[in-house]
């Protein structure tokens, strides 16, 4: 549908808003990871063919609010993008057309990967864990 509403359009360019999610995934975000990884399938088919750049970036969280807290690891808050972090980043972003796909993380993107596979093995490796059995 947004592809057929803007192909009679001369756009310069059309950003995509993504999430980081997309990639590091989490409780309870397959949902909002998935819709997320779509997005980024979507604008790279149509970078194949379209005369109009599509840039996609997968943005860490954003803190406009103030305290936000996660169970899981560093909080957010302290990960999170700040209002005035926002506009230098967008410059950068913004600053050349060919990079059509980013990902923006506030933190060590390996190290937050390693984070949930060493839950993973904790979890394995605890005394109270249960197996699950698929037949």
């Amino acid at each position: 549908m947004l592809e057929q509403l803007l192909e009679k359009e001369q756009a310069d360019f059309c950003l995509l808003f993504s999430s980081i999610s997309a990639l590091l995934g989490g409780l309870g975000f397959s949902a909002y990871s998935a819709a997320n990884l779509y997005m980024d399938a979507f604008a790279a088919r149509l970078n194949q063919h379209s005369q109009t750049p599509w840039m996609c970036v997968n943005w860490d969280a954003w803190n406009f609010w103030g305290e936000l807290e996660s169970t899981i690891g560093e909080s957010i808050n302290e990960l999170a993008i700040l209002p005035e972090e926002g506009a230098e980043l967008f410059q950068y972003v913004l600053s050349s057309r060919q990079n059509r796909h980013m990902l923006v993380s506030t933190g060590n993107l390996d190290e937050r990967i390693g984070q949930w596979l060493s839950l993973e093995s904790k979890a394995a490796e605890s005394e109270d864990s249960y197996e699950v059995i698929i037949m």
